[in-house]
């Protein structure tokens, strides 16, 4: 759990999801439409993917965490222990986005946390920081 002096402060909301502060307007129009598609996405494996990618927007990729979370909570319900067992798990899909509401853990040259896994040779990375867009304050 996030302490309350750790979180990223916010400012509005998009669809309910609130949005990090301090961004530009050409930012927060690239995290809204990142949270759009996230609103779109139906499987459990679509939000997972989603998730994990680096270049989507933090707050679009929390949104997809907390939809994938749900699906999950609601598929163990149904089947009982033989989910509980599954590969994908709980923890797993919280760890595809350790850090992204977080001060202390926040990327100051992209917009990603520090707990990210980097990209492999020849992937696409997470989106680099505009010098004066989505300030960490």
């Amino acid at each position: 759990m996030i302490e309350d002096d750790d979180k990223i402060p916010t400012e509005g909301t998009h669809r309910g999801v609130p949005l990090h502060a301090g961004q530009d307007a050409a930012r927060l129009a690239v995290v809204k439409r990142d949270i759009d598609r996230a609103h779109g996405l139906q499987t459990l494996d679509e939000l997972v993917a989603f998730a994990d990618d680096q270049r989507n927007a933090p707050e679009s990729r929390l949104l997809a965490r907390a939809k994938a979370l749900a699906m999950l909570d609601d598929v163990i319900a149904r089947r009982g222990h033989r989910a509980r067992n599954a590969v994908l798990s709980r923890q797993r899909v919280k760890a595809a986005c350790s850090g992204l509401a977080s001060r202390r853990w926040q990327s100051r040259t992209h917009y990603c946390s520090l707990l990210d896994p980097h990209p492999g040779p020849g992937a696409a990375g997470p989106v680099i920081r505009a010098p004066h867009g989505g300030q960490i304050r």
